[in-house]
């Protein structure tokens, strides 16, 4: 059976995009939105602070499931869904991390003013574990074959004393096979380039961060090492013109 390659490096994303298979994937994350929207508010309004994201784990997993994904979590707390490709040697994880930065007690409620999402921790990151799964459930729907295994991964402790340990953990589960990282982390898609943070991690031969949706499914199957990330398109991206994220009135 024919996959959609990531290693073609002749190729750009725009040509890419054309590919009847991917074409699939971006109109269905066109046709819903709604959908999208519905699960980032779901997510949202599940407590996950630091060293307590287990109840927002849980749920997340099942979202991953009910895509057609087999789920497990790993000693460190991470939700891992493997998407096998023609390969199971080279491996892209694209990731969201779970916790937020706001405490136990806090109202995480989402509130809706027009199209605009309110809450704490909307954006950082339910903006981030939305566009994860929904890229995962437009793969799923369009039945594309990639070459490469592909891992989302909704990743525990990367606020704070959290020091990465959940992302950590999933770099050396996978070691050798990585080929490519992509983390999803809020809700700025012109934000699209390699990340340091201190000294904190790996220097992964890719890092995105966006939830330009568009964008994230399109470096999972872009040319190049394992992928590239490419500017917003003209798929439309989580569906809210804006995120507030400290505690609403």
């Amino acid at each position: 059976m024919a996959t959609v390659s990531t290693r073609a490096a002749e190729n750009d994303a725009a040509a890419l995009a054309q590919d009847p298979r991917v074409a699939r994937s971006l109109d269905w994350l066109a046709k819903n939105l709604d959908w999208v929207t519905g699960q980032h508010v779901r997510i949202s309004e599940i407590p996950a602070p630091e060293f307590a994201e287990g109840k927002r784990a849980a749920a997340y997993g099942t979202l991953l499931e009910s895509c057609g994904l087999k789920v497990k979590t790993d000693g460190t707390g991470n939700v891992i869904a493997e998407r096998p490709g023609a390969t199971r040697d080279d491996v892209i994880l694209i990731a969201a991390h779970l916790d937020t930065v706001f405490p136990a007690g806090t109202d995480v409620r989402v509130k809706r003013s027009g199209r605009r999402l309110e809450g704490p921790g909307i954006a950082d990151n339910g903006a981030g574990l939305a566009a994860v799964l929904a890229v995962a459930r437009a793969l799923q729907e369009a039945r594309v074959k990639t070459e490469m295994t592909i891992v989302f991964a909704g990743d525990v402790g990367e606020e704070g004393e959290g020091n990465l340990r959940g992302i950590r953990a999933l770099v050396e589960s996978y070691g050798s096979r990585l080929r490519a990282v992509i983390a999803v982390d809020g809700a700025a898609p012109e934000q699209i380039g390699p990340v340091l943070a201190e000294h904190r991690v790996i220097v992964y031969e890719l890092v995105s961060e966006s939830t330009d949706l568009e964008s994230v499914f399109l470096s999972l199957t872009a040319p190049g090492q394992g992928g590239a990330a490419t500017p917003p398109g003209t798929a439309p991206p989580v569906p809210s013109t804006g995120w507030t994220e400290s505690p609403p009135p």
